[in-house]
């Protein structure tokens, strides 16, 4: 397969063809490998590196992302639930009276902001866990093992979840305030979220395979 990029065909028809078009195309092609080999030996090079670190520095990041993930999956999971719950969008099953379903729908209420509350706890717990152990990366400067975008997408993770910290926005102290609409349950946090986990995973996933995406 050709991989003469389009720009490459524009400037040698510009040019012309001939003598010209073959010089032209002989250092467009070094070009390329050029570029080509230097990006392979940054790759090796990364995985060189964080091959010594797997243990030490990725794994710990990596349990702590997947619990953090799962804790937070799981408080939405519930609080889905519990709105549903307020907003009369559940169903009950068999279909009962109207009185009936009303009433079974209030008895479900306090298990399930019960149950909202424990998964907003263990989602605190896990932020904070997950903020002591950046802390100690930072502070023991294993963070210069991290390549640059990695890194700089575990700061934003960091800097999210400790503004929601910060703000008391993590912390339920009544049953009004896990059922109102908390920071996190934002469109905005979850985008941030969902992304910066993603970029995260995978790229962890990538460097334990050893087939890193160079950043």
């Amino acid at each position: 397969m050709n991989n003469t990029p389009l720009w490459a065909y524009l400037l040698i028809g510009f040019f012309g063809g001939g003598a010209l078009f073959g010089l032209i195309q002989n250092i467009i092609s070094q070009i390329l490998t050029s570029r080509s080999e230097a990006q392979q030996k940054r790759s090796d090079n990364l995985i060189q590196n964080t091959s010594q670190h797997i243990d030490t520095l990725y794994i710990p990041i990596s349990k702590s992302l997947s619990r953090l993930d799962d804790c937070y999956q799981t408080y939405k999971r519930r609080k889905g639930h519990l709105r549903s719950i307020r907003n009369g969008t559940v169903t009950i099953s068999p279909p009962r009276r109207p009185d009936e379903t009303r009433a079974k729908v209030q008895s479900l209420t306090i298990p399930y902001r019960d149950a909202t509350e424990e998964a907003l706890d263990e989602l605190t717990q896990a932020c904070g866990n997950f903020r002591k152990l950046m802390d100690e990366i930072t502070e023991q400067g294993r963070d210069v093992y991290l390549p640059m975008e990695f890194d700089g997408r575990l700061r934003s993770l960091t800097f999210l979840l400790k503004a929601a910290a910060d703000d008391r926005i993590l912390v339920a102290s009544t049953g009004i305030d896990i059922e109102g609409s908390l920071q996190i349950d934002g469109k905005e946090f979850e985008k941030r979220f969902s992304e910066d986990m993603r970029y995260l995973k995978s790229f962890i996933k990538d460097v334990t395979l050893g087939t890193p995406r160079y950043k």
